[in-house]
């Protein structure tokens, strides 16, 4: 009440002021572990606008918001990364991940930074999209930000999340033109990789762990839309093209497990979804299957990130994983291997509880 009666009477209260007094932005401006310093204006990769500022809060800001964006790509993708819990005590608060995203948009519509609006428009594609809510995920509208337009990453994500929403909506056809834009998806996603090798940050700095999790956060995109047209096209066998424009994606995926342990999960799931559009022998398909979704024992417990010293942490996105895995199993296992409807229905139930049963993902707040 203090804090927010203040703010009224100054002349601080304005667009740069305002996320002072969420719970968010009260954790951020007090955080011990990061002093204010304006020698560290100098970042290897843009997550927000970096026009030049006249005073500590624009500074202070912009500097929210990108704290905002290391802390829901890295808890959406990696919590190892993330938010750690250990050492929360029973005061802690939580923060809904999805409101971290919102504000993070409203923040940046407010200060005018269309380079950090972009990255809340793609996280809130990805989270939709993760917790099963398809239609609000395709509703989303992924606009570039001009800066942003010869950033390879970016360019990836921007196929990527777009053919994703048309493959999954219209169910189009073979066709090359849709295999030539993933290509290039593909080839953008690649680059970005070889920019990343080249880059070189400081030990403290989260930027190459937001990197990683951005990288497969497309290459899950980019996968994910070869499935659904494989599905939406029963009757057609890929491509040859498509299938090696698959296995790129999938060698991709294959070295961001070396960096986000938890991405082997999807890693199984897509191994065995390849096993399935080539027609190969579909028990070992089925034993990449169940390796995804023998995942869930890692975590029991009902909280996205897992608060046991035992446990390992089960991401949002490895959940999302379990469920596709489910899916998989119960549509496309031949009758020799499931061989009755029920237990094709049993699959369906449990990936519908996997996603249904499922929190949002939480920041911890002191």
């Amino acid at each position: 009440m203090a804090a927010r009666f203040m703010l009224r009477k100054s002349s601080l209260c304005d667009a740069k002021a305002c996320f002072l007094l969420t719970p968010l932005g009260r954790r951020f401006f007090f955080k011990l572990h990061d002093p204010w310093t304006y020698s560290n204006i100098s970042r290897p990769y843009n997550f927000t606008r970096n026009d030049p500022f006249y005073d500590p809060l624009t500074f202070v800001s912009r500097e929210f918001r990108r704290y905002l964006v290391k802390k829901c790509i890295l808890t959406m993708m990696n919590p190892r990364k993330g938010v750690s819990p250990r050492g929360a005590n029973d005061h802690c608060k939580s923060i809904a991940l999805r409101d971290a995203i919102e504000t993070l948009a409203s923040n940046s519509i407010e200060c005018r930074d269309d380079v950090s609006y972009w990255w809340s428009q793609v996280l809130k594609a990805g989270y939709l999209w993760m917790t099963g809510n398809d239609e609000e995920g395709h509703a989303v509208s992924l606009r570039l930000a001009p800066t942003l337009a010869n950033d390879p990453l970016s360019l990836s994500l921007l196929l990527a999340g777009k053919l994703k929403k048309y493959i999954e909506t219209k169910r189009p056809k073979l066709s090359e033109l849709v295999i030539s834009l993933l290509e290039r998806g593909s080839h953008e996603l690649s680059r970005s990789m070889e920019t990343r090798e080249s880059m070189t940050v400081s030990p403290s700095d989260c930027t190459l762990q937001m990197l990683h999790c951005l990288q497969l956060l497309c290459c899950e995109w980019l996968l994910s839309s070869r499935v659904a047209l494989w599905e939406a096209n029963p009757s057609s066998h890929p491509s040859k093209d498509a299938i090696a424009g698959y296995r790129k994606d999938l060698t991709t995926l294959r070295s961001l497990t070396q960096v986000i342990p938890n991405a082997k999960a999807k890693l199984y799931l897509y191994e065995g979804s390849l096993r399935l559009m080539c027609n190969l022998n579909p028990l070992r398909a089925q034993e990449l299957l169940e390796r995804t979704v023998r995942r869930r024992n890692h975590n029991a417990g009902n909280n996205v990130i897992c608060t046991g010293d035992d446990k390992i942490p089960c991401s949002l996105c490895e959940r999302k994983d379990i469920a596709s895995a489910l899916i998989q199993m119960s549509r496309h296992l031949p009758n020799q291997i499931v061989s009755c409807q029920a237990e094709r229905e049993g699959y369906i139930r449990e990936a519908t509880a996997v996603l249904g049963t499922q929190p949002a993902t939480t920041t911890n707040e002191k």
